[in-house]
């Protein structure tokens, strides 16, 4: 038998049988494709390679477990005909970002940061975004900081206040750093959580950072503070630093 163009939807034959059978499975494949959704929690460095069957009896794709930034992909062609179709996919990954791609590859595609879900539109092998908004998930809540110059002997260089509910996972994952002018010898900034040791902030000869933290993850609640102190002694060439720590709202 013959299927639809675009959800692969069996079609009723000239002279079949029990034609009830056909219509029934495809008010069922109808259904699915407009309110049914899948997931897949172990998305790793990707990608999640949703299958022609998933593809078009779904219409929400759920994602998390990533061990990077990682690609999501949907079949460019659906039964050999171009991919026609709507669907929505939610990032519910709290520290990596998903990229709606066609398996194609060589197509428009579109960024979900963590915690994002999106409304889109493939046609063929682009990929369109109709709509963006946040997940059910915790939503990132990053807190980022620059010390121009050479900073003081052991001197506080941040001081963050919370106003709401924020967590960062164990050893800051996901933050990032840069430095202007390397250090001399390896530079350790202290991080405290309200006024207590929680974790550090290392940056190497070379201008590498390590982000260290003493428990497997930090949370304030509204009225905390996070500060963080400059190396002592003074380093005699560090200067120029920014750090981004990656973090979520609870």
């Amino acid at each position: 038998m013959s299927t639809s163009l675009i959800l692969g939807v069996t079609e009723i034959g000239e002279s079949q049988n029990n034609k009830y059978v056909t219509i029934n499975n495809a008010i069922a494949a109808l259904e699915q494709a407009h309110n049914k959704s899948v997931s897949n929690s172990a998305a790793g460095a990707g990608p999640v390679a949703w299958t022609e069957a998933q593809a078009t009896r779904n219409y929400v794709f759920r994602v998390s477990g990533g061990s990077a930034n990682f690609n999501v992909t949907f079949p460019s062609q659906i039964n050999s005909v171009n991919a026609v179709r709507v669907f929505a996919v939610i990032n519910e990954d709290s520290t990596y970002t998903a990229t709606i791609k066609a398996s194609s590859g060589t197509g428009a595609d579109v960024d979900l940061l963590p915690g994002e879900s999106g409304t889109f539109f493939q046609s063929y092998e682009d990929i369109y975004l109709i709509s963006k908004g946040q997940a059910a998930t915790n939503p990132p809540y990053d807190v980022g900081l620059y010390i121009p110059g050479r900073p003081g002997d052991g001197a506080e260089v941040f001081k963050f206040v919370a106003v709401r509910g924020v967590e960062w996972p164990d050893d800051f994952a996901g933050s990032y750093g840069h430095v202007g002018t390397n250090p001399t010898s390896s530079a350790a900034f202290t991080v405290k959580k309200n006024g207590s040791t929680i974790g550090t902030i290392t940056i190497n000869t070379g201008g590498s950072f390590t982000f260290a933290t003493t428990g497997a993850e930090t949370t304030l609640a509204a009225g905390d503070r996070l500060t963080i102190e400059a190396p002592t002694p003074r380093d005699a060439t560090l200067a120029d630093v920014g750090f981004n720590l990656a973090g979520a709202r609870v």
